[in-house]
């Protein structure tokens, strides 16, 4: 049960009111008021801001006043537990001031830039780092739109939902105003800066991270409602539309070829990397990161690698991914350092070099580039993405339920972006729905 309690400076004759609130022994935080209080008058009161016994003459208007502002500490304090932000005087004073001003007048502090900042980093401890670095992305995109559009000050409450469509616009065709106001990316990475038009599917994801934070500020009251929900139901039709994505993942016999195919001394490393990647199934960022410690045996003597995936941090979701014997012999030959990794997206990076890699082995499959539109040999589409398609794939193929080994999380819809069924296997599956026998595929085992 927490406590609040005034603090007393009875070495001062006047001073300004303060408080502290405890709970337990992890929580003691402060909040300085700008009640005018005498050491005479808080002589009559306790620490809790009772009146002591016996006292019948006391300052009423400060009773009144201390009340209150207890009041104002526990309303502040339960919010902050109900939203899970840090228990911190900083986050404590934010709650009460909004408490106190729910309506102030607009000041640097209350604009939307700033609100959305302090809502970042109040979560920064709670966000995985992928989430935090997104939603830090997602404010310096929010900061170069409302500047360009002369509407830096723009408080929440005055984001409308054209302002959501208009930001969606801009999120698409950035890169139009890379070079009319250069002085907006002179801190921004040349990686970051956007060169071409943004897919929906990364546009969806910033919508959503935004629409998130709006839904948090209608929930504190801070807002009456998010400008998501004042939409029409037409606006709203494609707001969070996603793209497709290629469907790059190898098939088995493909597999094959890349392995059994022998590679020039630079494509080598990326071989070895790109197979294990595969053998592995987990997302290129968790790749990277694996050693050793991570190998571990099962009491008869399976290998697998105990992983916690980086996005599944916060629900502490951890895989345990079987090593097939190739997967041990290019583990034990590199011990998971490669230095391609330390590379992914340079022109000479880990994508790069898989693109050469598959080329080299005469991958030229073609399939559908949503990007482009065009029908496209996979070899130059293919990413570090192919890799954990290429597993996705696979174990469907062997095993029709996509979440049992555990790359994604169960009911997950982004399984379908990973997934690249065979000719064949369809063909099966179509003759056993029919009840058809499968001649042609025995045929083709037959003759394998």
């Amino acid at each position: 049960m927490y406590r609040i309690t005034i603090i007393k400076r009875s070495e001062r004759k006047n001073f300004k009111l303060r408080f502290r609130l405890r709970d337990t022994h992890s929580v003691d935080i402060y909040h300085k008021t700008q009640i005018s209080v005498s050491s005479e008058d808080l002589t009559k009161f306790n620490s809790d801001g009772s009146i002591k016994k016996g006292v019948s003459v006391y300052n009423k208007e400060l009773f009144q006043l201390i009340q209150d502002e207890i009041g104002n500490i526990k309303s502040a304090y339960q919010s902050m537990i109900n939203e899970g932000l840090d228990i911190t005087s900083k986050n404590l004073e934010r709650k009460i001031d909004k408490i106190k001003n729910p309506e102030k007048p607009s000041s640097e502090e209350d604009c939307l830039l700033r609100s959305l900042l302090e809502y970042t980093e109040t979560r920064k401890n709670r966000f995985s780092n992928i989430r935090y670095r997104q939603f830090i992305v997602l404010h310096k995109q929010l900061e170069r739109y409302l500047v360009i559009n002369n509407k830096k000050k723009t408080l929440p409450q005055h984001f409308t939902p054209k302002d959501i469509l208009f930001f969606r616009e801009f999120l698409f065709d950035e890169y139009k105003y890379v070079d009319k106001w250069p002085n907006l990316y002179e801190d921004v990475s040349d990686r970051n800066i956007p060169k071409k038009r943004r897919s929906e599917t990364t546009v969806a994801s910033s919508l959503k991270r935004l629409k998130t934070y709006f839904q948090q500020l209608e929930d504190e009251d801070i807002i009456a409602k998010s400008p998501f929900r004042k939409m029409s139901r037409g606006d709203k039709r494609n707001l969070f539309k996603e793209q497709e994505g290629a469907k790059t993942g190898l098939e088995q016999d493909e597999i094959k070829t890349i392995e059994n195919t022998p590679v020039p001394s630079h494509l080598q490393e990326v071989k070895d990397a790109f197979l294990l990647n595969c053998y592995i199934g987990c997302r290129v960022s968790d790749f990277a990161n694996m050693s050793m410690d991570r190998v571990v045996k099962t009491k008869d003597g399976y290998p697998y690698i105990h992983y916690l995936p980086n996005k599944e941090k916060s629900i502490n979701k951890s895989v345990d991914a079987p090593l097939i014997p190739p997967a041990m012999k290019i583990i034990d030959d590199y011990k998971f350092s490669f230095k391609i990794l330390k590379n992914k997206s340079g022109k000479d990076g880990y994508n790069q070099r898989i693109k050469e890699l598959l080329k080299y082995c005469g991958i030229d499959r073609k399939v559908d580039d949503h990007l482009s539109g065009k029908f496209t040999p996979l070899h130059e589409i293919a990413s570090s993405k192919t890799a954990r398609k290429t597993y996705l794939t696979l174990q469907v193929e062997h095993q029709p339920d996509p979440y049992l080994l555990g790359v994604h999380k169960q009911g997950s819809i982004a399984v379908n972006n990973y997934l690249t069924n065979s000719m064949a296997f369809k063909y099966m599956i179509v003759c056993r729905m029919f009840g058809v026998e499968d001649t042609l595929v025995e045929a083709v085992h037959e003759s394998a």
